[in-house]
């Protein structure tokens, strides 16, 4: 059954001057394979269909009011989504995803790390693994947790060069890395502490 919100949404877009977008987008999702990760049971062919329909429309809803920039609205779709179909791997991991990058996209980094945190701890090798755990490292560095960064430019790096932001971390990890005064401390270090490694260039 679906909620109060739901209804309330859906109705809203019909009505709104961004009917012709949402047509627009239902027909591009429509349009996509949606691939549904092995969840340890086997779904009737009327529950696949069922469950297509159902991600379909929340993903639209929450498209919808991402162009609105009602981001509480815009999370609490995808919230909803998984609270519908709670065992499907890919819409967990896809929710947390998309949830994080909103958080992250409108500053509130702790609220961003936080759902890349429930991505990994809630769906082991998910398919947004890779980019939540850049994404992360940024969100890290922007609230001055340079240790954090740090390690999650690395851990990033690892999983290959052929990554779309490998450039980009292993350019934060040789800047952090550098020990500009040869105190034996690294410039993330220095930051996280306070201190700069600046203090070189005075003597």
């Amino acid at each position: 059954m679906k909620s109060k919100f739901f209804i309330i949404s859906f109705l809203f877009i019909l009505i709104s001057t961004l009917f012709s977008c949402a047509a627009k987008q239902i027909v591009k999702v429509i349009g996509q394979e949606h691939t549904h990760q092995d969840t340890g049971w086997q779904a009737t062919w009327w529950e696949e269909d069922w469950e297509r329909q159902v991600y379909q429309s929340y993903i639209n809803i929450a498209r919808c009011w991402l162009s609105l920039k009602n981001y509480p609205y815009a999370i609490r779709a995808y919230e909803e989504l998984m609270e519908e179909l709670p065992m499907d791997k890919f819409v967990v991991a896809d929710s947390f995803f998309q949830i994080g990058k909103i958080y992250q996209e409108i500053s509130d980094y702790e609220k961003a790390i936080e759902a890349y945190k429930n991505l990994f701890e809630k769906v082991p090798e998910p398919e947004r693994y890779d980019e939540a755990i850049y994404r992360q490292a940024v969100c890290c560095e922007a609230i001055h947790e340079f240790t954090k960064a740090y390690k999650g430019y690395k851990k990033y790096m690892r999983l290959g060069e052929d990554k779309e932001f490998y450039r980009q971390a292993q350019q934060k990890v040789r800047q952090m890395e550098q020990d500009g005064d040869g105190d034996g401390y690294p410039f993330y270090k220095e930051q996280e502490a306070g201190t700069s490694d600046k203090d070189f260039q005075n003597n």
